[in-house]
This record gives structure tokens, sequence and C-alpha cells, in this order.
């Protein structure tokens, strides 16, 4: 069995079925990790019932910004992701 320890299920839209697919013919354990609340919604659900494919939560740096004012809702998504895939620093 190989890992794909970091991929992002979420951006392959229409397609992400036939990379789940792909996932469970090769074997291929794989953390699809969100880029934001939006794409980690959409990985559990394009990631579907496949034992294969674990759904993490995060945000990117680069959208960090945009949810700066909405930690309410990430404490929440952070509190059910079973890792952290993404994270933003404070940082400057």
């Amino acid at each position: 069995m190989r890992i794909d320890a970091h991929f992002h299920l979420a951006i392959y839209g229409e397609d992400a079925a036939s990379v789940v697919a792909e996932i469970e013919e090769h074997r291929i354990f794989s953390i699809s990790v969100a880029l934001d609340p939006d794409a980690y919604a959409a990985t559990k659900e394009l990631a579907g019932d496949c034992p294969l494919v674990l759904p993490a939560f995060g945000v990117h740096p680069w959208m960090a910004p945009e949810h700066v004012d909405r930690l309410d809702r990430l404490t929440a998504l952070v509190a059910e992701t079973p890792l952290i895939g993404e994270i933003a620093s404070g940082a400057a």
C-alpha cells in the first residue's frame, strides 16, 4: 500500500469520482486536504465512503485573510476533523 500524505480532492470537481476510483484501484491511502471550509465540505462529499480517502480540514495560508473574521465557524471544523491539513501562521 502507498500513502499520499497531502492532496486536494476537491480541486478535481467533476473528475473526483475517477480520482477516487484510481485511489481504490491502486490502494493508495490518501489524505485529502481542504483549502477552506467549503472545500472541506466538498471533500467529505466527494470522498464518499471510500476508506482510503481521509478528508482533512485546513485553511491555506493564502486564504487565511478571508476567514479571520469567521473563526467561530473554523473552531467547529477543527473539532470535527481527524487532523489539520493546512494551517496559516499569525506571523506577517
